[in-house]
């Protein structure tokens, strides 16, 4: 990585903490049944971090693929380069959760979902909003929004014009 960016790495450490302090001060406080014991509600701000981590991931496509933009035959190897950097290990993470569930006997179990929930999850499409609140499934919904985003930024490798540039843009 260009040594001008060492920076970023930082702050996706220090965004990826915030996530994490975040889903433990959950689970912490589910565990107690204190939803509002103070101490907790310190790292109620965590969220940002899902959010800086989506601005950080549009800055560094752009910055790395921008001389791209306009280059049809650029297309191919950026797809490729994108879902490798994404599925494999976004499906080996699903298979062991999927495999989990069927000895589960939670509400949550993989008896409880659609075909049409899994095709969905398999593919990254994004799901129904309640099943993204109560579902193993729903947490694959950041990577939904960044695949959405590849395909977009896709678009103006393979077509620069101004119209693209104006879709993306806003």
């Amino acid at each position: 990585m260009n040594p001008k960016l060492n920076l970023l790495q930082v702050y996706c450490g220090i965004a990826s903490l915030m996530v994490v302090l975040t889903h433990g001060n959950k689970i912490v406080a589910g565990e107690l049944q204190q939803n509002d014991l103070y101490l907790l509600q310190i790292f109620h701000f965590g969220w940002i971090g899902v959010d800086f981590f989506f601005v950080l991931s549009g800055f560094i496509i752009f910055y790395i693929h921008q001389s791209d933009i306009g280059k049809p035959d650029k297309f191919t190897p950026f797809l490729f380069k994108r879902f490798i950097r994404v599925y494999p290990l976004y499906w080996s993470i699903l298979g062991l959760k999927i495999l989990v569930s069927l000895f589960s006997t939670a509400k949550d179990s993989i008896y409880q979902r659609s075909a049409d929930e899994i095709i969905k999850a398999v593919l990254l499409l994004p799901q129904d909003r309640s099943i993204l609140e109560s579902s193993f499934i729903g947490v694959n919904w950041t990577l939904c929004y960044e695949v959405f985003f590849y395909c977009i930024f896709g678009f103006l490798i393979l077509k620069n014009t101004k119209i693209y540039q104006t879709i993306i843009f806003a």
